[in-house]
């Protein structure tokens, strides 16, 4: 008890001493604010994995109905993290809390693992910690694609796992590790996983230069960790022959996304002066590295060997043709581009010289701050804006009861505030999540093999029902209990069905909920139109 004391007390002074890791507290504190300050969480995909994760705890409800139109999907595929946490979360709070406390393990695994991955190649490189920040509240993010944000910073911490273990002899201990960590960035995302095994391989490649045999033992120690992206990549290629596709992006245009770090900017175009303000100044710091560890302007002769922490300028290069030349989509796979812009401005950090004149090391600091309080600052102002949105669209949950269906025809899914994210596309995951209700546009289930459940074949609503341009909620093989309108014209060609069949329960603002009406509300209202 003595010695856990003595290490708080340890822990105190340095935090005290060190204002730079306060610094990074108050950030991270700071960061957490916008999660647990408004009732939701406006993201795109975000509603659809607290529905599924809610829905894969209550399947085998007796009382519920889930696995009458879905069926669990035992297949290796690299989206099981959010779907189990949330899970797991929603055993002892609500879903919307549950939520927030899965964004608040990622905001703190963000910080952590950056941190980790710096002071593992150089403890003053701990200094760039501030430049991560700002990637927190990214994009990709608000599109809710919650399994490849964690596999961020899970990337960073396995790297910076193997770089502390670099110069210890090649062992099982080593092995086991590196194969559990990257086995659980595959059920995060794959395409973290498949950057970090090439990395290391890459850096234990530098590392051990001549001696290829150690390079090659680490290649094939490292096996267990290939089997799921070949199984993956092979399954669902082959599943797929004949609907694969690719759409690439303008090499010129995705040069420009790049050097402003586009996926830094979800709401607002005005958000890019902070993302390109941002890459001005890791701009200015990759040049003045060059300038003063390179070419010799601290008083050292150029230097033309490469080390192995230059290795992290060499993969910040590779990372960034392949966000430029990469398909931006490919089979199922969507915005490639926009989730590997994020990868070279975060791995070359390490790389970025820390060694600076005192001021000039202040005033870089205080630049990032500004930076990183301004990106934060607009992002908690349009989470005000959308949450106020999500209120009007939710506003119907009280009317609708448990495991009964419900299609919402969303005419048009985003808004002025929301810019890029589709906030409201898959919103009605909030309604299935509180009510334990049966969502009939559940992406996920849909036959695109990435995620646990999916429809059964008969109950699939998306070979039946349509589109919001020809809906026919006729077709489905079951009735719909409810069918919910957001922003519908006026006249559309399932309109005359919908009010013949159901009636109105519910309106407010852009919403319309429409409840399917019984045999003998049919009557009655047929009578009363005589």
């Amino acid at each position: 008890m003595q010695s856990f004391i003595n290490k708080l007390r340890n822990l105190f002074y340095t935090l005290q001493s060190n204002r730079l890791y306060l610094l990074i507290i108050a950030l991270t504190l700071l960061h957490i604010v916008p999660i647990w300050l408004f009732t939701y969480f406006p993201s795109q995909d975000g509603p659809s994995h607290i529905e599924n994760a809610y829905t894969l705890l209550h399947y085998f409800d007796h009382e519920a109905l889930y696995n009458q139109y879905y069926y669990l999907n035992l297949d290796f595929v690299p989206n099981w993290l959010s779907h189990i946490e949330l899970a797991f979360l929603m055993l002892f709070v609500s879903p919307l809390t549950a939520e927030k406390i899965f964004l608040t393990i990622y905001v703190i695994l963000f910080v952590l693992s950056i941190f980790y991955f710096l002071k593992s190649v150089d403890k003053e490189s701990i200094f760039f910690t501030l430049f991560a920040f700002p990637f927190i509240y990214n994009l990709l993010l608000h599109k809710g694609f919650y399994n490849f944000v964690f596999s961020v910073p899970l990337m960073f911490l396995t790297i910076g796992y193997w770089w502390r273990r670099r110069n210890i002899r090649l062992d099982w201990g080593l092995f086991a590790g590196l194969n559990l960590l990257l086995v659980f960035l595959f059920f995060c995302h794959i395409v973290s996983q498949l950057l970090a095994i090439a990395s290391i391989l890459f850096l234990t490649a530098l590392h051990y230069r001549t001696e290829v045999k150690k390079t090659l033992l680490l290649a094939v120690a490292l096996i267990p960790s290939y089997i799921f992206p070949f199984y993956f990549l092979y399954i669902f290629l082959y599943r797929q022959s004949g609907q694969s596709h690719a759409e690439r992006w303008i090499p010129g245009g995705s040069w420009g996304y790049l050097f402003k770090i586009g996926s830094l900017i979800s709401y607002d175009l005005r958000e890019h002066y902070v993302s390109q303000s941002l890459a001005v100044l890791l701009a200015g710091l990759v040049i003045y590295t060059i300038l003063w560890e390179k070419i010799g302007l601290s008083g050292r002769r150029l230097r033309l060997n490469i080390t192995l922490r230059d290795s992290f300028l060499l993969l910040a290069i590779v990372f960034s043709f392949l966000s430029v030349y990469m398909p931006n989509n490919m089979s199922s796979g969507t915005l490639v581009t926009e989730r590997l812009n994020l990868y070279p401005f975060l791995i070359i950090l390490p790389w970025l010289s820390s060694n600076m004149w005192k001021p000039g090391k202040y005033v870089v600091g205080a630049l990032a701050v500004t930076l990183i309080l301004f990106h934060l600052a607009f992002t908690t102002y349009h989470y005000k804006l959308l949450n106020a949105g999500l209120e009007e669209y939710t506003s119907g949950i009280p009317f609708v009861g448990k495991n009964e269906t419900i299609l919402p025809v969303i005419f048009k899914h985003d808004s002025k505030e929301s810019g890029r994210i589709g906030v409201y596309l898959h919103a009605i995951g909030y309604y299935c999540a509180a009510k334990g209700s049966i969502d009939l546009s559940n992406y996920e289930a849909q036959r695109i093999y990435f995620f646990p459940l999916r429809y059964r074949s008969s109950m699939d609503p998306f070979t039946s029902i349509g589109t919001k341009e020809d809906i026919r909620p006729w077709a489905y093989p079951r009735p719909i209990d409810y069918i919910l309108l957001w922003e519908p014209r006026e006249r559309f060609a399932a309109l005359e069905w919908i009010e013949k069949n159901y009636t109105l329960i519910h309106s407010q603002g852009r919403l319309k909920l429409f409840k399917r009406l019984g045999p003998l509300e049919k009557v009655l209202q047929t009578n009363s139109s005589f």
